[in-house]
């Protein structure tokens, strides 16, 4: 199991239970074989640049652990939607992950966290 990230970005002209459905939809094929570490829901933003003559969108943010299939499926989902604006998929790395383990950690921890890497490298 490897740990992912996607972000899509909705057609913001649909109304908010179809938004509401088509994130629960993707919400719920991560869940048949992997587990959900966090969802968030950016709401509508502006774009750099127009898509499909639209100059906003509904982001929604999805962080994940699941096997190689799973993004798979949904990407090949994303590219048949037409409420699916643009999509990215994302591995995270150990160094990211590393790195946002230090970022939860107090001040003091994370001092103490890069004393004792590096006495281990010395």
């Amino acid at each position: 199991m490897r740990r992912y990230e996607t972000t899509i970005i909705i057609d913001p002209a649909l109304d908010q239970t179809k938004i509401d459905e088509t994130i629960s939809k993707y919400e719920e094929i991560i869940k048949s074989d992997g587990e959900i570490i966090e969802l968030d829901n950016w709401g509508k933003k502006r774009l750099a640049y127009s898509i499909r003559k639209k100059p906003t969108g509904f982001y929604v943010h999805y962080r994940y652990t699941a096997g190689s299939e799973i993004p798979k499926a949904m990407e090949k989902d994303f590219n048949l939607n037409s409420d699916i604006l643009r999509f990215m998929t994302i591995v995270t790395d150990k160094r990211a992950l590393r790195q946002e383990e230090l970022n939860k950690l107090a001040p003091v921890e994370v001092e103490e966290k890069k004393k004792e890497q590096t006495e281990k490298k010395d």
